[in-house]
């Protein structure tokens, strides 16, 4: 698998104990499940894994320490809560590196655009001593993005990629403004929530806010429907390959070998120009906005834990 051109992202944050996942996605699977996942996974070319410190109550990491072989690559973030404190991101670091197991994560990314020079100056020293492969921002503003290209282009270090949420009913025009902008600056973009936590899928879900969603969707899914048909695919798949269309590298949570499958498949198909302005075309007249987990009210959130209204127990439904 080529970190620089990644077909998907396998998203983790529903990894953790069997009460945890049976409440953030209503069943629990064992790790002999996530490990057969994990081998699909490498038999499909796309085994890199995502993480961060919350996934799971913590338990996450651990628990990829566990069943991902030496060949898996491995994406980690430190998430910046509280006052700004020297060497916070390097002691992140080696926590999720011994959670994990290793010595070396192909890519850490700052997961909010907080004290952005000082936290990038520690992903830079990481870097520099080969601990870490790549360094990434995530839930950043375009200006954000660029001001952290800035600062790590004062050490020759290129900024890999940029983490946002993205799906087919979430990419307002600054969003749409910050992927082209990373086209340009040969700047991965990886987009989390694609299947907006099911809605995308027409799974069960399991917020009554989707739920009441889903009914608005009705015009989005018919169009969804017709080119699945016409490639063979799902929703959720339709949905994977409307980001791959438009240059964004999915993120999509799999827990099982079947999920995994089905997303590597739908990261190969292309859709046209004209299915995706069809696509488009239904999703704004759905009048439907994604999840509540957007990037900005991630970053009202973190805001909040920072100044101390806000709860670390927020930050286990946050991205």
């Amino acid at each position: 698998m080529d970190i620089m051109h990644p077909k998907i992202v396998i998203g983790t944050n529903s990894w953790g104990s069997p009460l945890y996942e049976q409440v953030v996605r209503g069943s629990a699977v064992d790790e002999g499940t996530l490990a057969a996942a994990v081998q699909e996974a490498l038999d499909q070319d796309v085994a890199l894994f995502d993480t961060a410190r919350a996934y799971g109550l913590g338990a996450c990491a651990k628990i990829m320490g566990r069943v991902l072989p030496d060949e898996a690559h491995v994406s980690a973030k430190f998430t910046p809560i509280g006052r700004h404190r020297a060497g916070r991101l390097i002691d992140s670091f080696e926590r999720d590196a011994r959670d994990l197991g290793r010595d070396y994560l192909d890519v850490y990314w700052l997961h909010l655009p907080s004290d952005i020079e000082g936290n990038l100056l520690e992903a830079v020293a990481l870097r520099q001593v080969g601990l870490i492969g790549h360094i990434g921002v995530s839930n950043f503003s375009l200006a954000e993005c660029q001001l952290a290209q800035e600062f790590l282009a004062r050490f020759d270090v290129p900024l890999y990629g940029v983490q946002n949420h993205f799906s087919l009913v979430s990419h307002g025009p600054e969003e749409l403004r910050t992927l082209a902008w990373c086209q340009e600056q040969d700047v991965r973009y990886w987009g989390w929530a694609t299947l907006e936590e099911g809605l995308l899928a027409k799974a069960s879900l399991r917020l009554a806010s989707l739920r009441d969603r889903e009914q608005r969707l009705a015009r989005l899914y018919s169009v969804m429907e017709t080119v699945g048909n016409d490639h063979g695919i799902n929703l959720a798949q339709v949905a994977i390959a409307y980001c791959r269309t438009r240059g964004v590298v999915p993120m999509v949570g799999c827990r099982r070998p079947a999920h995994v499958r089905e997303a590597a498949d739908a990261a190969r198909v292309g859709l046209t120009h004209t299915e995706v302005e069809l696509l488009e075309q239904a999703a704004e007249l759905c009048g439907v906005e994604g999840i509540s987990g957007s990037c900005e009210v991630f970053r009202r959130l973190m805001s909040r834990v920072r100044t101390g209204a806000g709860t670390r127990d927020d930050l286990g439904r946050s991205a």
